[in-house]
């Protein structure tokens, strides 16, 4: 008989009690978590890249092999379908190994990343300062009548600044805007087709260092843990176009970039958080919940009140665990 390699549920783990309880209230609430992007960094750079990523954690451990994992992250946890978290975005995480063809890839386009934001912000500027007179009129006129906007002489520079504006957002990066690509064509480079294909390349490398999002090293450093074995799944939420630095100093002015339980990056963190859609679920997506021994009168005294789990709960369409039966009988 075979031993399953991953489970079909995806397990959420947390620490204590009360945040277990919140989130079955309140679904799941993505908090900033501090990333170190180190192993991405070209060797002979001492820079150090610690960024604000929002997320949540889950990972498709089974329940039969997940006795280390609850010591680490914690002795509670929600267990949801895979086919939740698939609908709902959710994503292995892809670990990369020291010197890889894959790792040697994400460092180009990681350690150029910054350089080629750069020339799109000079591209933009460049594109402010041209006047009515710049454009060519059966353009304007065509993309006036295509989108219901009339562009005049007198609000071209209000009009057309919105526009380039637009034309460098998110939506128009990730390629979600059709109409904003054909203003681009069309209105503001019509006689230039090398940077139009140079412009299409920077756009390439913005979406494509956003797979960084769901890398990670296959070890620690020092390689006395593998985070491989974490089989983490994630949920990202979609996140600003440029990625939100951490940085702590010491008395010296020094970058410290190990004091992230600051009181300052923790008010940072809460400012962060605020707004962040929370992803939800249904009663019906619960598959396990699991709590220490002692918590377990308390966590049944709330399902049988909610109207929320009250009826799955009574029809045992997910299972209550506790810690003990882990360890003991699975």
């Amino acid at each position: 008989m075979s031993t399953k390699l991953s489970s079909d549920t995806l397990f959420h783990y947390t620490k204590r009690f009360k945040a277990l309880l919140k989130v079955l209230k309140e679904g799941f609430r993505p908090n900033h978590s501090i990333e170190n992007f180190d192993f991405l960094i070209n060797d002979n750079s001492k820079s150090k890249s610690n960024y604000f990523i929002p997320m949540v954690c889950f990972c498709d451990i089974p329940i039969s092999s997940t006795k280390n994992h609850i010591k680490k992250y914690g002795r509670y946890a929600i267990g949801l379908s895979k086919e939740w978290g698939k609908i709902n975005g959710l994503n292995p995480v892809m670990y990369i190994s020291e010197n890889s063809k894959v790792i040697r890839n994400f460092k180009f386009v990681y350690n150029n990343y910054n350089d080629l934001m750069k020339k799109i912000e000079e591209e933009k500027n460049e594109l402010l300062k041209l006047k009515y007179e710049d454009i060519d009129k059966n353009t304007i006129v065509n993309y006036s009548e295509k989108n219901g906007i009339k562009i005049t002489k007198n609000n071209f520079e209000k009009t057309y600044s919105k526009f380039v504006r637009q034309c460098f957002s998110e939506d128009f990066l990730l390629g979600y805007s059709q109409s904003l690509n054909d203003f681009y064509n069309n209105l503001l480079y019509p006689d230039n087709i090398v940077k139009q294909r140079i412009h299409k390349l920077l756009l390439i490398t913005k979406i494509a260092v956003k797979y960084i999002l769901y890398i990670k090293p296959y070890t620690n450093t020092s390689e006395t843990v593998k985070y491989y074995d974490e089989k983490e799944w994630r949920y990202v939420p979609d996140i600003p176009q440029e990625f939100i630095q951490c940085s702590t100093f010491d008395e010296n002015g020094i970058p410290n970039h190990k004091n992230f339980n600051s009181p300052i990056i923790k008010r940072q963190k809460e400012l962060l958080n605020r707004g962040i859609k929370i992803l939800k679920f249904n009663s019906s997506d619960l598959r396990y919940i699991i709590v220490k021994d002692n918590m377990k009168n308390r966590l049944i005294d709330f399902l049988s009140k909610s109207n929320l789990y009250k009826k799955d709960y009574y029809l045992n369409n997910f299972i209550v665990l506790t810690e003990s039966q882990i360890k003991n009988d699975i």
